[in-house]
């Protein structure tokens, strides 16, 4: 990979990074960490990504720092139309206004919220046309006018109810409910404050995920290995019933040498089913691959292995994007060959000692021992290569299939002892945090680390944490 694309590579990935922090961790002095950190590093090689800086906005007015803000916007705006990324411009302007909004500035901030929105419903951008009308309905609340503001907080729900935006969803109940709550109505705010605590719950139940997925493998895995201990138990009692009927039955070294062949002929094939049933308790059927238990074991096992001093073990979810729309659109069979598909091109990337694993539905786990930032960058940039591109589900009709991907190390420190299920569940938020890019690039995501010569600052021994996320 060119030293510039690494450079952006980790840049957008410590941006995404802070992100998480801002959104997820609720902790926005940490994000600014990460966030100016992501455009030193694209600074240094004198590339440009508006995305960064909008990320960089966003968190500084969660920190109140207005000024800083409105001068970053303005950075962020000019570097946007130089890139062509409108979208980037018009959620910019958006961000503009709402300082406005809450400096009392109403009439510039309407003239600009207007604009914006025109071009958002034009260019179909729904997430940032959702915050943009949030924006609005409190404008409209502060100017005296909360029914107005109630119907605007109504169509901005509309553009993001059922998405996977929990950060605009945010935004929008809250002027939702400051709409009701100037309206005097007490029950519409209940109804809107239950819908933004099940969202708020809903982050929580996400972050325990990977602890109970952990413990239900353990539970399967444990259910097993009980099961195939009675088949044992049970096949040797009836190994020793037969054994003791035939020497009450044959006399003589011949049946006892009989007795013997049989014997082992037994035991060999009971070997054989063993190996059998253990296998197919840790293959997935249609993909040929581990299975999600057997894929903890695997993980657990390598987990044991002392990664080489400056490398780590690498994990790497990958989730097909929209593969509901594959299979309403061209029928389960096609979503099975995908599925298929995606398990041959993993089998082709790996190498000797990695573990693949379809991790449930249209999900992918590959796990690396023994790489350097650089490395795992460089995976993540060949996962997204092989993986996505045009696919022919039917005759004559093309799917255009992406992926989102979400890495990180393990253990998470040099000297720590964080197992494979903290990163598991840090590459499942940054592969969440992928998916939830405002403008995606061809790649973005990859371990914080920075340029050579100095060595990569994850891969240190410092406090300091690490994820990675990346979309096709």
């Amino acid at each position: 990979m060119p030293a510039d694309e690494a450079a952006l590579f980790q840049a957008t990935t410590l941006s995404n990074i802070g992100l998480i922090h801002a959104d997820y961790l609720d902790s926005p002095e940490v994000a600014d960490g990460f966030h100016r950190k992501a455009l030193a590093i694209a600074a240094s090689v004198g590339l440009e990504d508006p995305a960064i800086l909008h990320n960089h906005v966003l968190n500084l007015v969660r920190l109140g720092r207005t000024a800083e803000a409105l001068a970053v916007i303005d950075q962020g705006e000019a570097m946007a139309h130089r890139r062509q990324a409108l979208a980037v411009v018009e959620r910019l302007r958006a961000e503009r206004a709402g300082i406005w909004i809450a400096q009392g500035r109403l009439g510039p901030a309407q003239q600009v919220l207007t604009s914006v929105i025109r071009a958002q419903q034009t260019s179909a951008d729904t997430p940032g046309l959702a915050g943009s009308l949030a924006k609005l309905s409190n404008l409209q609340r502060i100017a005296g006018d909360p029914a107005a503001a109630l119907a605007t907080a109504r169509l901005a729900w509309s553009h993001v109810d059922g998405t996977p935006q929990p950060q605009k969803q945010r935004e929008v109940l809250r002027a939702w409910m400051a709409a009701h709550a100037a309206l005097g109505q007490a029950d519409g705010v209940m109804a809107v404050g239950a819908r933004l605590h099940a969202l708020e719950m809903e982050t929580l139940k996400a972050q325990r995920l990977a602890s109970l997925a952990e413990l239900q493998a353990r539970s399967e895995s444990a259910a097993a290995q009980r099961e195939l201990q009675a088949m044992q138990h049970k096949a040797q009692i009836q190994s020793l019933n037969e054994e003791r009927t035939r020497l009450l039955r044959n006399a003589g070294v011949a049946a006892m040498i009989l007795l013997v062949m049989a014997g082992v002929g037994f035991g060999l094939l009971q070997r054989r089913k063993n190996q059998q049933l253990r296998n197919v308790s840790a293959t997935d059927p249609l993909t040929g691959l581990r299975n999600r238990r057997a894929a903890g074991t695997a993980l657990q096992a390598m987990s044991t292995q002392r990664a080489t001093p400056g490398m780590r073990h690498v994990l790497f979810l990958i989730d097909i994007d929209h593969f509901k729309q594959v299979n309403d659109g061209f029928g389960h069979h096609a979503g099975d060959d995908v599925l298929v598909d995606i398990a041959d091109a993993l089998r082709t990337l790996c190498r000797p000692g990695d573990v693949i694993a379809r991790w449930g539905g249209e999900e992918f786990l590959m796990a690396c021992p023994d790489l350097t930032a650089a490395q795992a960058c460089t995976v993540a940039a060949r996962l997204h290569e092989r993986l996505g591109g045009a696919r022919e589900l039917a005759p004559g009709r093309a799917w255009d299939l992406t992926v989102s991907l979400g890495f990180a190390p393990f253990p998470f420190f040099e000297e720590g002892r964080e197992g494979w299920e903290y990163a598991i569940r840090l590459a499942d938020r940054a592969l969440y945090a992928a998916k939830d890019v405002a403008t995606r690039g061809p790649a973005c995501g990859a371990a914080p680390c920075r340029k050579a010569p100095a060595r990569p600052a994850f891969w240190r021994n410092r406090k300091t944490p690490c994820a990675a996320a990346t979309s096709t």
